[in-house]
């Protein structure tokens, strides 16, 4: 899935996780995602909070509770 990104770079989203807060993303607290279905629920949830954390291969948005991951090639 293709999203622009904040920072004006427009990237292609593989995977996303959701998974607790303050925990590794290994998938020991939560689960990867690589279905479209998924992956655009959790791409619009983190792009809707407009916090978002971006990284080189990630962009991100943790609460207190959930974290949530999309990751990008």
């Amino acid at each position: 899935m293709e999203v622009r990104l904040i920072d004006g770079r427009t990237v292609n989203v593989k995977q996303v996780y959701n998974g607790k807060a303050c925990r590794c993303t290994c998938g020991c607290s939560g689960k990867h995602m690589y279905d479209e279905k998924s992956i655009a629920r959790y791409v619009k949830k983190i792009l809707k909070t407009g916090d978002i954390e971006i990284g080189s291969t990630y962009f991100a948005h943790e609460n207190q509770t959930r974290l949530y991951v999309a990751y990008f090639e």
